[in-house]
């Protein structure tokens, strides 16, 4: 029988057990029949003492279950002398029924299952009360959602950061819904969120001084501008409208209102404009000069609510993480991240 081209690695695998292997294979072409070949191997030749010693971790239960059938199959044929190519005398036979009748001690199962298999042997250690246990994905999610809710309703009525929130909602009225992703994103990994806290920060002040210093340039010559020109309706009608609008503007969520709106002017013969003053050149780059002006406070107001905002979702997330920890309902990530801090924390 012709051997495959890749022998030599199959091999290695097979037989190398005092090394860290990564394999990297497409689907179909072998990687768990050479996982089961090595773990059969160290049962036979005595590498892996006791079947006990054995963590097979896997991403999918249905994963899991196959590789816990394949390994079973595996000992059962090597126990009968042979598996795949391999022949195995008595002795290593002997070692292969051993494993057969002591399997379940093996842990093969899915990363969660392992670390909640952890977090089982040493709950108090862990923080966790005796009891606790991973919530169905059907009570988290009503638990999440209720939970957001009254989140919701705290955040509307804090007062420390009112304007922040009002801000963010003038600029975007979906902003609510931008923070339901950013809790979702920050739930999925909170432990990290400890080591980069963020804060609430004060809103810059919000007059828009640049932006109508600059539209007052643009409009300083209205008189002098071509009658019938496209670019002159532009600009004496919706430009015209915002800075007069803006002028008259004292409060600043009316301000930031009038310049959630892009300013811009389109048309114009160039010819036309000649000898109006600015010329359209001059026109379009000085509207720029207050298209920029506008751009960049709302970047500064953007940055402000954005880490604000998140700040107090990052608080509520922090809080329902150690919520679910006291009261032993947790949910994936947390079995992650509570097995890694026993491990790292508790060396015993």
């Amino acid at each position: 029988m012709t051997k495959p081209a890749d022998h030599v690695h199959r091999e290695r695998i097979l037989t190398s057990h005092e090394e860290t292997l990564f394999v990297e294979a497409g689907a179909g072409t072998g990687k768990t029949t050479s996982l089961v070949a090595r773990v059969v191997h160290m049962v036979a030749t005595g590498h892996l003492k006791q079947i006990g010693q054995l963590a097979a971790i896997t991403f999918t239960e249905n994963a899991a279950a196959e590789l816990r059938s394949r390994i079973r199959e595996g000992l059962e044929g090597a126990s009968r002398g042979a598996h795949l190519e391999q022949t195995y005398g008595d002795v290593q036979r002997a070692r292969c029924r051993t494993a057969l009748g002591s399997l379940e001690d093996a842990v093969i199962m899915t990363l969660h299952g392992f670390s909640a298999r952890i977090l089982g042997e040493a709950p108090i250690e862990a923080g966790l009360p005796p009891g606790f246990g991973v919530a169905d994905t059907m009570t988290s999610s009503v638990s999440a959602d209720d939970a957001w809710r009254a989140f919701l309703d705290e955040l509307l009525e804090d007062e420390t950061v009112r304007p922040q929130l009002v801000a963010g909602l003038t600029i975007d009225p979906r902003i609510l819904t931008t923070l339901h992703d950013i809790a979702g994103a920050m739930s999925g990994s909170w432990d990290r969120l400890v080591d980069h806290p963020l804060r609430v920060r004060p809103l810059p002040t919000i007059d828009g001084h640049e932006v109508i210093a600059a539209l007052r340039e643009v409009l300083k010559d209205r008189g002098r501008w071509p009658s019938g020109d496209n670019l002159t309706a532009s600009l004496e009608g919706r430009t015209s409208v915002t800075l007069s609008a803006l002028q008259r503007a004292t409060d600043p969520m009316e301000v930031l209102e009038l310049l959630s709106q892009k300013l811009s002017a389109k048309g114009g013969q160039a010819p036309a404009w000649a000898n109006c003053g600015l010329s359209k050149a001059d026109l379009v780059a000085a509207l720029t000069v207050a298209e920029d002006a506008r751009l960049s406070l709302l970047r500064d107001i953007g940055a402000v609510v954005t880490e604000t905002l998140a700040a107090r979702v990052q608080d509520w997330v922090l809080l329902e993480a150690e919520r679910r920890r006291s009261e032993g309902s947790l949910d994936f990530h947390d079995l992650l991240v509570l097995a890694r801090n026993l491990l790292r924390d508790t060396p015993s």
